[in-house]
């Protein structure tokens, strides 16, 4: 039973991590009535610019939850219990010594995937930090300069596709999409 309960811990850890607004999804744009087309290239420029340079770091609660996670597998390890997170066919199998469980799971030759699983985890959860922050601050600039979020229809997602990324072209159809009295919602 105690097994268990140390395989939900990772579970419950992960589910536990607030989910903040992310990155923006790419059928999600900007809206500004009337807008002229300099105007909006010079406005999503400012706004981009503002985010250079910003000082951003993981927050200290995704560090905590990314600690506790990470204290978890390596109990689950030196507990002897076989969290599928080792690979080789010598997974240990339990004993109450656990420096001699250290031992042997780091033991030349052995490999854990808990080491690069972790560090995936570590990187994916420092990246959407610094996305989530670097998100706001723009998000907080485009608001400020009269600017609403508005979705993009499915035909307009279609014909972005179509448009290289960041071609006039495609500049100025999502533009043309911006400006409109009223763009769709």
């Amino acid at each position: 039973m105690r097994h268990i309960q140390l395989l939900l811990i990772p579970a419950a850890l992960l589910t536990a991590m607030p989910v903040e607004a992310g990155p923006k999804p790419a059928s999600i744009s900007w809206a500004k009535p009337g807008v002229s087309f300099d105007a909006y290239r010079q406005d999503t420029l400012d706004c981009a610019n503002r985010t250079y340079g910003l000082n951003v770091s993981m927050k200290p609660r995704t560090a905590s939850a990314l600690a506790a996670l990470n204290n978890a597998q390596l109990t689950a390890i030196v507990t002897g219990l076989n969290t599928g997170s080792q690979v080789g066919s010598q997974d240990y199998q339990g004993g109450a010594d656990g420096y001699r469980a250290v031992m042997n799971v780091v033991a030349p030759g052995r490999t854990l995937l808990r080491t690069s699983t972790y560090t995936e985890t570590f990187r994916h959860a420092a990246y959407r930090d610094v996305v989530d922050q670097l998100q706001s601050v723009l998000d907080y600039c485009l608001m400020s300069r009269g600017y609403h979020r508005f979705t993009l229809r499915r035909s307009d997602m279609a014909a972005l596709r179509r448009l290289p990324t960041g071609s006039e072209e495609r500049a100025r159809y999502l533009h043309g999409l911006a400006a409109a009295p009223s763009p769709p919602s």
